[in-house]
């Protein structure tokens, strides 16, 4: 099986508890959304979003390479758990349009 690789940046903002969640989830959605694709190296930048209460907006960008063509996503949710998967599908979706 090919190596995923997986980038991050903005990881400042999060805490450590996100971070570890970040990373198991990540490893996770990225092995299952490469299966039978060629999406193999990706790079996640989180923003994080808060006015002045305690809840975070997670804005999520997801680059990936695949051959010559350069795809990006992004998605924004109150739920880091749910703003990754939602990031991870439309890649999917965008890598899916390419080999047709």
């Amino acid at each position: 099986m090919d190596e995923i690789t997986t980038k991050f940046s903005g990881l400042d903002n999060l805490t450590n508890e996100e971070r570890s969640e970040l990373e198991s989830i990540t490893k996770y959605i990225s092995q299952k959304a490469s299966r039978g694709t060629n999406l193999k190296n990706f790079e996640v930048h989180i923003k994080t979003l808060s006015k002045t209460g305690q809840r975070k907006l997670f804005v999520i960008e997801l680059h990936a390479r695949i051959g010559r063509k350069f795809l990006t996503t992004s998605a924004e949710d109150w739920n880091l758990k749910t703003t990754l998967h939602k990031v991870f599908t439309e890649m999917k979706k965008r890598e899916e349009k390419i080999q047709d």
